[in-house]
Parts: C-alpha cells; sequence; structure tokens
C-alpha cells in the first residue's frame, strides 16, 4: 500500500493480517518511527525480503530513530525495517532548502527509487542547480543498503511549483514521473502550460536522463495525483480537474472538481481521457491497475447527493469514493464509503483474492459504514470491499490525543 499515512507527523505503521473473507482482521505488531521534530510518512512498500521501505520527510536531527543529521528544513527520509517491522537502517538524503519526499519503491536491482519535491540548489546530496527559483521535481536512486547511485532534478524556470507526486518504475528499466506544474515552456519541460495547472509527465530512462515530456491540462486547474503504466506499455494518469473542455480535455465537467483519468500510449501521445465526477467537489487520491486490466480508483468528494457519475448519497462531510473502470476507463460501479463526519482515502490496492483493501483517515464516530468509534480525533480507517464494491469489514485504528 502507499499514500495511507497522508500529512501524519512521525512514522507510524500497523500491519494487519487481510483475510479473504468478511471477518475483520487482527494487528500483527505496530511501530513508531520518528525523532523530537516534525516527520510525515507518505509511502510504504513491502520488500522482496519480507520486511517493509517507509519514505517520506523529516525536520528531525539525530533523534529517536532518526540517526543522521538533517541537511536542511526538511530532508527526505527512508526507514528500512525487516518482517516484524524492526529497524535496520536508516537514511536521509537532502541540501539546505526544503525537501519533501512522496513516493517510494523498490527497485529491479534491489535498491530505491525516491521521487518528491525539492527548493534545495546544488549542495548536499543535490548535484544539480534547481531550473527554477522555486520547487523542482527530484528524484534519487539509492542501492539495496541506501547508498546514494545517482539523484536528478526537473523543472522550469521562474518562481514556478513544480510538485511531484507518483512515480512507477517502466518495463524497460526507466521510470515515469508525474505532478503538476503551471509553468510555461522551459527548463525540462517542453510544451507550454494550458492552464493555471497541468498534469506533467516525464519519462527518463535507468539513470534518470529525460526521454520525453508531457503537459496535458484544460484551460482550467489540473492536479495529478496517480499514475501506472498499463499491460499495454502505455500509462494512466488519475487526478482531478476544474476545467470545462478546452485543450486535452474532451468531456465537460460535472461539478467543482473532477476525477479526470487519461491514458497515454508507450510514447506519451494521448489516446483517451475520461470525466467522472457529481455535482460538487471530487478529489482523486490514488489510481492502480486491476488483474483483468482496468482500473480501481480512489478519492473523496465533499456532501455530494447523487449526480452525475455518483449514484449513492453521501453518508457525511468528506466520503470515500470509489469507482471500478473497465481498461477503457468506462465505469463498471462506484461506491461512496463513510460514517457522519470527514473520512478520506489515500490508498487502493486489488488483493490476491480480487478484492480492494482501502486506507485513509476518518473522523466519523460509529455511523455508516463505519463500524467502530474512533480512539482520538483522527483515526486510520481500513475498509475491504470485495469485487462488487461490497463491504466485507472495516477497522479503526489509533490512540487518544495526549492531554
Amino acid at each position: 500500500m502507499k499514500k495511507i499515512y497522508k500529512n501524519l507527523t512521525n512514522l507510524s505503521i500497523f500491519i494487519p493480517f487481510f483475510l479473504a473473507n468478511a471477518q475483520a482482521p487482527t494487528i500483527a505488531w505496530d511501530k513508531t518511527f520518528g525523532g523530537t521534530g516534525a516527520d510525515a510518512l507518505y509511502s510504504v512498500q513491502q520488500t522482496s525480503d519480507g520486511g517493509y521501505i517507509l519514505g517520506g520527510y523529516a525536520a528531525s536531527g539525530i533523534t529517536g530513530n532518526k540517526s543522521q543529521a538533517n541537511k536542511g528544513f526538511n530532508d527526505y527520509w527512508i526507514v528500512k525495517t525487516d518482517a516484524s517491522g524492526t529497524k535496520l537502517w536508516d537514511k536521509s538524503y537532502g541540501g539546505t532548502g526544503t525537501d519533501q519526499l512522496y513516493a517510494v519503491y523498490q527497485t529491479k536491482d534491489g535498491g530505491y527509487i525516491l521521487g518528491g519535491y525539492s527548493s534545495t540548489g546544488l549542495n548536499g546530496d543535490k548535484s544539480h542547480i534547481n531550473h527554477g527559483s522555486y520547487m523542482d521535481y527530484w528524484i534519487v536512486k539509492v542501492d539495496a543498503n541506501g547508498i546514494k547511485q545517482w539523484d536528478n532534478n526537473y523543472g522550469t524556470t521562474g518562481f514556478v511549483l513544480n510538485e511531484f507526486h507518483d512515480l512507477r518504475q517502466t518495463v524497460d528499466g526507466g521510470y515515469i514521473l508525474g505532478g503538476t506544474s503551471d509553468g510555461a515552456a522551459s527548463g525540462n519541460k517542453s510544451e507550454n502550460s494550458k492552464g493555471s495547472n497541468d498534469y506533467w509527465v516525464i519519462k527518463v530512462d535507468s539513470l534518470g536522463n529525460k526521454i520525453w515530456d508531457k503537459t496535458l491540462g484544460g484551460s482550467g486547474s489540473d492536479m495529478l495525483s496517480s499514475l501506472v503504466q498499463s499491460p499495454d506499455g502505455g500509462y494512466v494518469l488519475g487526478g482531478n480537474s476544474q476545467s470545462p473542455v478546452s485543450g486535452d480535455k474532451t468531456e465537460a465537467s460535472k461539478g467543482a472538481d473532477d476525477y479526470w483519468i487519461v491514458k497515454l500510449d508507450a510514447n506519451g501521445t494521448k489516446l483517451w481521457d475520461r470525466t467522472l465526477g457529481s455535482s460538487t467537489g471530487d478529489i482523486l487520491t490514488d489510481l492502480e491497475l486491476t488483474a483483468d486490466g482496468g482500473l480501481i480508483v480512489a478519492g473523496h468528494n465533499d456532501t455530494t447527493p447523487i449526480s452525475g457519475d455518483k449514484t449513492e448519497d453521501t453518508r457525511g462531510f468528506n466520503d470515500f469514493w470509489i469507482l471500478r473502470l473497465d481498461a477503457n476507463g468506462t465505469k463498471l460501479w462506484d461506491k461512496a464509503i463513510g460514517g457522519t463526519n470527514n473520512d478520506r482515502p489515500y490508498s487502493i490496492q486489488e488483493t490476491r483474492d480480487g478484492n480492494f483493501i482501502i486506507g485513509g483517515t476518518s473522523l466519523s464516530k460509529v455511523s455508516g459504514e463505519k463500524s467502530e468509534t474512533n480512539k482520538g480525533a483522527q483515526d486510520f480507517w481500513v475498509v475491504m470491499l470485495n469485487s462488487l464494491g461490497q463491504k466485507l469489514w472495516d477497522k479503526t485504528i489509533g490512540g487518544t490525543i495526549p492531554a
């Protein structure tokens, strides 16, 4: 799973036993990693040895579980654990500015690829100057022990936010990078923006050298959240859009924000796009392939009645809104899942038995689909759906707020 633990201080993980039936899991173990500063976890992946790689960013110095001093305001921080959650090693990467990691994945050679954005110039672990005066994508490749092999950054000139969100290793050994940019063609960006924000996708080789980039959007704001490589060698991009029919957007808006899914071929040429939404705001947070070549999509919407592509009424202020799509982006089903308060998903994944596991956060008490009350103000909330979107179980996991 990735992006379950969005915007939470300290690196806290739990490992449940995921069951195929309607019985909720029990927690095998939980661990908290951090120092005396603010440390945020954004990405978790099980590794080939049965352990885990955790990635986020840290403001902490050498304290607690953090063994290396910070170089700037925030540094990338990764922690490698064994199968029981015991820390094997940790590493920090950064410069004198702000460096925030949002994705880490194990690579085919047993190392790791790290992605985020950086305001740091040529110093510390950063071996290239920033293209602009604000944020660039910053990618770091490390070996199996966390030793840096190379890094590269990608951006535009001027005071422009190039906000990284996701990356994946591709079948050719390279990488696909995705995020959002509001810049004109400059630096590594070969196409002008179409609106106030656009999807910006970059294909690089195994050493981080740019092969191509694509800017995709309409006349409004379009923000990419997640991407995957499809079985045909192309790419599927997911995010949210405020654009009407314009630029690369071929379908009208349904509300304030919509889910916007874009399919590219292996060379970055757009094949199709789909706009899915309700009459209010819909924010896509994660998109993953399914075993049959389709897509499962997670996001949330706010106080949305049945409208547009949404077939179930709202439960609370924000609900999980899950969509199952076929390989062409056609909706097969959708589900609203939540309680009477604020519930937001950040990660979704198909399990080996064809079910779907969703991880997010919840402020709701027992209500709607939420069967357990909160432990504190906001808790982790894990939900298992079957292949048709019916809830099998849910679990609320958290602690109380200290007095």
